[in-house]
């Protein structure tokens, strides 16, 4: 196992340690974070739409593009869109059928973190998690990776230095929209806490949020409209709602109440790629995630109406 400072850290170095040269292929779903660290590397991922049921990459996509180019090497970054836990192992084997060179990295870092993965029941490579800000178990900081034995990995040493950067990052640093994804010190290879003590917390922490969300996802349930509450994606990371023209109405509703709630990761940034991913753009507008709270709890039940309003107007 290696533990970081952050999930974003043991990517740059799986990045760097597995060569600059390989094609990495990403979902258009993937959050800046992971888009700067591939550009932090220098290297320009091969970004593929997403399914509009699911929010998973187009599997399909995924192996016409291994059917193109026999011999180059590849990493598939399958990241769990918003923490769904459904079984991806039909999917990896059939990417390992197509390519037995293929190296899989499972992106778990919006899911419930796990302390062991069991290599006889998964084609992955490389199984990630996080517990930086935002996350399921959420300490705001960490991150941990299982890596199967073969694999490259070597710590490379990377401060953050904007002076320094590609012009890439620079341009990043440039745009409004993005800078706020930029922390003072990006890849650092920062020192963590004890590893020992780091998954103590995160074992403790994980049971407490674990029994939180299935009480407060089931109180959402009850006291949101039957219409929303019936178009919710497979989340454990937030509530995510696929509510279409209505998304913007609710979300007004909620921030008159206080409530937080935010949209769904847009398809990658211009600078980041200059393909369109209507359906990760489409899914990005017509999305609201809410956070699982127990204060939104309380605020919904005592709102029930203002809620139902906006979401009952007539189209």
């Amino acid at each position: 196992m290696i533990v970081a400072a952050r999930a974003c850290e043991i990517l740059y170095n799986l990045i760097i340690s597995t060569g600059t040269e390989v094609e990495y292929i990403v979902p258009a779903n993937c959050c800046n974070s992971v888009s700067m660290t591939f550009a932090s590397a220098g290297v320009q991922p091969f970004y593929v739409d997403i399914e509009p049921g699911t929010l998973d990459v187009n599997h399909h996509r995924v192996k016409e593009r291994l059917a193109v180019g026999a011999g180059t090497r590849r990493v598939v970054l399958y990241i769990r869109p918003y923490g769904d836990v459904q079984d991806a192992e039909v999917f990896f084997s059939e990417l390992k059928a197509l390519d037995p060179t293929l190296l899989i990295i499972d992106d778990r870092c919006l899911c419930f973190p796990d302390l062991r993965v069991s290599w006889q029941r998964t084609h992955a490579d490389v199984v990630l998690f996080s517990t930086g800000g935002g996350k399921v178990v959420e300490l705001g900081f960490g991150g941990y990776a299982f890596i199967r034995d073969g694999v490259r990995y070597a710590v490379h040493a990377h401060a953050f230095d904007p002076l320094r950067e590609s012009s890439l990052i620079r341009e990043v640093l440039a745009d409004p929209d993005l800078r706020p994804e930029i922390p003072a010190t990006w890849i650092n290879n920062a020192t963590v806490e004890h590893p020992a003590w780091y998954l103590a917390r995160v074992f403790l922490w994980r049971y407490v949020k674990l029994a939180k969300h299935v009480t407060v996802r089931a109180a959402y349930k009850r006291l949101l409209p039957a219409s929303v509450s019936g178009s919710v994606y497979p989340s454990t990371w937030r509530y995510c709602l696929a509510l279409g023209n209505r998304r913007d109405r609710l979300h007004v509703a909620l921030q008159k109440l206080g409530v937080f709630a935010s949209t769904l990761y847009p398809p990658p940034a211009r600078i980041f790629s200059n393909d369109s991913f209507p359906t990760a753009r489409q899914v990005a507008e017509e999305t609201l995630n809410i956070p699982y709270r127990f204060g939104t709890v309380l605020k919904l039940l005592l709102n029930r109406a203002t809620i139902r309003e906006p979401l009952n107007a007539a189209d």
